[in-house]
């Protein structure tokens, strides 16, 4: 019985073993297979190394390190915020590809990046992202610069401006002007994509010079400058004519001239005269706003025709002429006497004689003065054809200037002086003599002298003095004007002096003859001596 038991286990044991073996190379048989199912189904390896790098403001360089060897594609992801995890699929490359060239970013602007290995038949087909890598593109250009710049002038305050717009970007345009291609300053703005800015600010007959330039407020930049461009208003009209002239004669040889102003932008005004109304000529001008002028050097009793105009200097612009006017200058004066000639005939008088060269006067004046330039002084008048004239009462050995003009009454006229003629009175006559002379001794040491003064001019008396009355004259003294007496002392007693006396005048340093001598003896000694022991 047991052996039996133990059959029946031991077939039962080899049956489970045979069952266990055959499974097991079954197994065996279909591992490759099991195998090559798995590594279908799983997911490629993640790439590693992203690295970003900016290489302009339009573009980022990516690389990474492919560790997936049955990807079929890398999915490049982007995004613009950090950690963020919305990431837009923006490329796709194909397998074993290890580089993406980003030319799509703005410019200044921060990009984050991932990449994804991807294979089609793995699930999920697409790997773990990469470590996220990041990069900012460079700053952005400035915006292009606008050209073919062209400015055309519509009317006498516009110019219109035009040019071509060559940026996407710009905020507006900023149009600058100047008044000679140098000296530049913004005038104005146009909007983006605006093409086109009308100047309407202008001054008439100006020329004006331009440029313009893109702008863009985000980051502040300008572009380039445009083509200068430049174009001149239309010219301005002239000035208003001035009117009203009126030409009036102010003298024989001025005719004054007023007029109006209707003009507020003239230089000046340009006066014309002619002698008949058709040779006209400029004469002169006047400032702006200037309403008068005064012509003179005219010849006397001649008509004078005037127009007057204005002028612009910015555009050489000159007004219409203004009426015309004329007048007469006042008739002419007598002609002036000539050749006048100044004779001294004496010591008080001097002559004059001139040569009548008028038909009309009435009259000529005489003019006299001390030095031939300054006080001059009228001191009478003869009548009509008088050519001559007596001065008298004049003071001896003294220059005189004369000159004479004719004068007709009539008008009032005076012709124009003569010639300037001098001379000089004779010289004085010499003081006249002092006469009676007395010498009388008063005393052994004195003797006093007494005359008769016949002169009325004398500066004084010179006393002179002689031991013999012949010789040895020497002057012991003088007196002033109109002294009669003289004392002279000091002398010796019972000595006999002879005297005389003459007049001086200082002005000509002129004396007068002497007068008689006269002498006298000084008393006797005695007296002298007694009237020394008296004292």
């Amino acid at each position: 019985m047991e052996s039996k038991s133990f059959r029946v286990r031991s077939r039962w044991q080899w049956s489970m073993r045979s069952s266990v073996l055959m499974l097991a190379i079954l197994l065996l048989s279909t591992l490759p297979f099991v195998n090559l199912q798995a590594s279908n189904l799983a997911r490629p390896a993640t790439p590693t190394n992203l690295a970003a790098t900016a290489v302009s403001p339009t573009q980022i360089d990516l690389t990474w390190q492919d560790n997936s060897d049955n990807e079929d594609s890398f999915i490049i992801q982007r995004n613009t915020v950090d950690h963020s995890p919305t990431y837009v699929v923006i490329a796709t490359v194909g397998a074993n590809e290890t580089s993406f060239n980003d030319t799509t970013p703005n410019c200044d602007t921060l990009y984050y990046y991932r990449v994804l290995a991807h294979r089609s038949t793995s699930s999920p087909p697409e790997s773990l992202p990469s470590d996220p890598a990041n990069a900012t593109t460079h700053a952005c250009p400035p915006p292009n610069a606008p050209s073919s710049l062209s400015a055309t002038a519509s009317s006498q305050t516009q110019i219109n401006l035009a040019w071509t717009d060559n940026s996407d970007d710009e905020t507006n345009f900023r149009i600058e002007r100047s008044p000679d291609g140098s000296a530049w300053g913004e005038i104005g703005t146009a909007a983006a994509d605006a093409t086109s800015y009308n100047d309407t600010t202008l001054s008439c007959g100006s020329t004006y010079y331009y440029r313009v330039r893109a702008y863009r407020s985000g980051d502040g930049l300008f572009s380039e400058y445009s083509n200068p461009a430049n174009d001149t208003t239309a010219p301005c009209p002239p000035p208003a004519a001035p009117t009203g002239l009126s030409a009036t004669a102010a003298s024989t040889t001025q005719i004054d001239l007023t007029w109006t102003d209707n003009s507020s932008d003239e230089t000046s005004f340009r006066i014309e005269r002619s002698p008949d109304g058709s040779g006209w000529a400029e004469i002169g001008f006047v400032g702006a706003g200037v309403t008068s002028y005064n012509d003179t050097g005219l010849v006397c009793a001649t008509t004078y025709h005037y127009r007057v105009r204005a002028y612009r200097s910015g555009d050489d612009q000159y007004s219409d002429y203004s009426n015309p006017d004329d007048d007469t200058t006042d008739a002419c004066p007598p002609d002036p006497p000539s050749n006048l000639n100044a004779t001294a005939v004496s010591d008080t008088q001097i002559d004059l004689t001139w040569q009548d060269n008028s038909s009309d006067e009435d009259s000529f004046h005489i003019e006299r003065s001390p030095d031939g330039s300054t006080g001059w002084s009228e001191i009478d008048s003869v009548g009509a054809g008088v050519t001559s004239y007596n001065n008298s009462g004049l003071t001896c050995g003294t220059a005189y200037y004369y000159r004479v003009r004719a004068y007709r009454s009539g008008d009032s006229q005076y012709s124009g002086y003569s010639n300037t003629a001098h001379d000089t009175t004779d010289a004085c006559p010499p003081p006249d003599a002092p006469s009676d002379l007395n010498a009388t001794a008063f005393s052994p040491s004195r003797i006093d002298l007494d005359w008769q003064d016949n002169s009325s001019d004398e500066t004084g008396f010179r006393i002179e003095r002689s031991p013999d009355g012949s010789s040895g004259w020497a002057q012991v003294g003088s007196v002033g004007a109109n002294a009669t007496t003289f004392s002279d002392t000091g002398l010796s007693c019972e000595t006999t002096y002879h005297y005389r006396v003459r007049a001086y005048r200082d002005s000509d340093a002129t004396f007068s003859d002497y007068s008689d001598p006269a002498d006298a003896t000084t008393s006797d000694c005695l007296l002298f001596y007694l009237s020394l022991i008296h004292i």
